[in-house]
């Protein structure tokens, strides 16, 4: 719900269908049925009952014929609605019968129900408004405007939709049967459309990169048996939906792991299973054993002491939390392999007292030297 999107679809259809019919020029003829004038119909966005009552209102007299048009319904269309395998399909040009698949979050059919209100001081007005629109609403009309996706990105392609609007075929009309003699005499006619068009989702990159897999796997009593779902409840039954027999998970994940820490300095490597201190008078090598290491990973140091190098940054990752930490100089690394890599600091890195530990990370997460060794490696 957090990700909603408002295009404007019902604002738009209704602006594109008024702007289908306030073209209407209505001639007032002679005798001889000779047209001598012409007035232009206007066309409101407004219920019927608000143009009533500014006409009666002398200060906001509006001048007859007016046509109001007020939405009256929106509606699901279940007959309209597809799920996210299908998608749509859009032609390349008008000239041209192939067509092409648009990738799309499904959206939501909805029919917008329309009332249309025609007031006129003549009748002969009010029958050139129907014949007006009613020779072309014959059953319908067809109003476009562009799918909102590219409002998201400028360069993406133009992709048209198209939308009926549907006239229900009937006019009702009504005239006063009882007026004063300060009141002005009109003629109302009502009549219906249903406007089909559509509410869009956001559009979001359905695509992402999967940093982990889970696998579970269960042991059957018989190789060659296809178990149903009778059979795992049957199964459940006995062993519980979350202990099945011999049941086991394989976990494939991109994050880098280190299993163990090895320290040298002056030739001699030890590894490290406690906290250890760091010699500050002579180079110290460490060598990092572990799964992931050659797959695009940053190597950082993190630490109480306020500065070990001037990169400090923030560790932003999709599985592990967020954290802050020195990033190591590149030239200061070696990656032997996928599972080996050694990190080599000189004798001037470390000057001042404190506590670190070294982070291997990557898009997936990370993972510290100390959760395999349970080493702090300490500055004295």
């Amino acid at each position: 719900m957090n990700n909603s999107t408002h295009f404007f679809e019902v604002h738009d259809l209704l602006t594109q269908f008024i702007a289908a019919f306030d073209d209407t020029v209505i001639d007032r003829f002679n005798k001889s049925r000779e047209a001598e004038e012409q007035v232009e119909a206007r066309y409101v966005l407004a219920p019927k009952q608000r143009v009533l009552y500014d006409i009666v209102n002398k200060s906001n007299n509006i001048t007859l014929p007016v046509v109001s048009i007020e939405v009256t319904n929106v509606s699901r269309d279940p007959a309209r609605v597809f799920n996210k395998i299908e998608d749509v399909y859009s032609p390349y040009n008008d000239n041209v019968p192939a067509k092409r698949h648009v990738r799309m979050p499904p959206p939501v059919p909805v029919n917008v129900s329309v009332t249309m209100s025609i007031l006129c001081k003549y009748m002969t007005d009010a029958d050139q408004i129907v014949s007006n629109f009613a020779v072309y609403t014959n059953p319908y009309i067809v109003i476009s405007h562009e799918f909102p996706v590219s409002l998201d990105d400028e360069n993406a392609d133009k992709y048209e939709v198209r939308t009926n609007v549907v006239w229900d075929g009937d006019i009702a009309y009504s005239s006063p049967t009882s007026i004063s003699h300060s009141d002005k005499y009109r003629v109302s006619l009502d009549t219906s459309f249903v406007i089909k068009g559509w509410l869009y989702k956001p559009v979001v990159n359905p695509i992402g990169t999967i940093f982990k897999i889970d696998a579970n796997f269960h042991s059957v009593d018989a190789i060659n048996k296809v178990y149903d779902l009778a059979d795992w409840q049957a199964l459940d039954e006995v062993y519980g939906v979350n202990d099945r027999l011999f049941t086991d998970t394989v976990t494939v994940s991109a994050q880098p792991t280190i299993t163990s820490l090895l320290y040298s300095t002056s030739g001699s490597t030890i590894r490290l299973i406690s906290d250890t201190e760091i010699v500050t008078d002579k180079s110290n090598i460490f060598i990092i054993e572990g799964k992931r290491f050659d797959y695009n990973n940053t190597f950082y140091l993190s630490s109480n002491v306020d500065s070990f190098y001037s990169n400090y940054v923030e560790v932003e990752t999709a599985l592990s939390p967020t954290i802050s930490a020195y990033q190591i100089p590149t030239d200061q690394i070696a990656v032997i392999s996928d599972n080996l890599v050694t990190i080599n600091f000189p004798i001037s890195s470390f000057s001042t007292p404190g506590n670190f530990t070294l982070v291997i990370a990557n898009s997936a997460g990370w993972d510290t030297s100390y959760n395999s060794s349970g080493s702090i490696l300490t500055i004295n």
